[in-house]
């Protein structure tokens, strides 16, 4: 999809410039913020913005403690109709995320978007160094050992299942989310990352994809 590509080229490009210009060291998960909300409104008409978005289904209960948020919530007119839009993403620095977050994050993404209740997309960026080795990491394998848990090419296995994935991972996520069932199947679509590019010697670089 056309917004997927346009944020991973757009936000790799900027951390590019910014590494070059001596930056790069000082940014962190938050720092990008405002370089995707900048690509996102130049590549479609939205109406409304909002950040740390309360979570649609997975507050109801909470008596005391941070409400569940998403990190990014858009409305895209389109037709004279509004589309709801949810992102979250992870930034890789000299650390690095674990795959138990990064499926926490898809997890609560794809319970908006298989309740009908707008379009949800999922995005990595930092320095390549720290998110070449993740993807190609034990942890980022599947219980058969075949496939990649984190989808960022066309060519893996586009369908996450909770069986995928080892069991004390699934009870990590299960306690996070809350009493909202996980999903039976997630799919990861239209995959776009510059993690693997090798036309340049690009210091930094991103992947995203849509979960359904």
């Amino acid at each position: 999809m056309a917004i997927v590509q346009d944020v991973v080229l757009g936000v790799t490009g900027f951390l590019e410039f910014e590494f070059y210009a001596g930056r790069a060291y000082s940014f962190n998960e938050r720092g990008i913020t405002s370089q995707i909300i900048q690509i996102i409104y130049g590549s479609e008409r939205v109406s409304k913005f909002e950040c740390e978005k309360h979570h649609p289904l997975l507050n109801d209960g909470i008596r005391r403690g941070r409400p569940k948020s998403v990190d990014i919530h858009w409305i895209s007119e389109k037709n004279g109709t509004g589309t709801g839009n949810w992102l979250e993403y992870k930034w890789f620095g000299f650390s690095t995320p674990s795959v138990d977050s990064i499926l926490e994050d898809i997890y609560r993404l794809a319970i908006i978007a298989q309740a009908g209740l707008g379009r949800t997309y999922f995005f990595a960026f930092g320095i390549k160094r720290s998110i070449r080795p993740f993807l190609a990491s034990e942890k980022n394998k599947r219980t058969d050992g075949k496939h990649e848990i984190i989808r960022y090419s066309k060519e893996r296995f586009p369908v996450l299942k909770p069986s995928h994935i080892v069991h004390e991972s699934v009870s990590k996520i299960r306690n996070k989310i809350g009493p909202h069932s996980l999903p039976d199947s997630v799919s990861l679509d239209s995959p776009f990352s510059t993690a693997t590019d090798t036309l340049y010697p690009s210091r930094c670089c991103g992947f995203g994809f849509e979960i359904r």
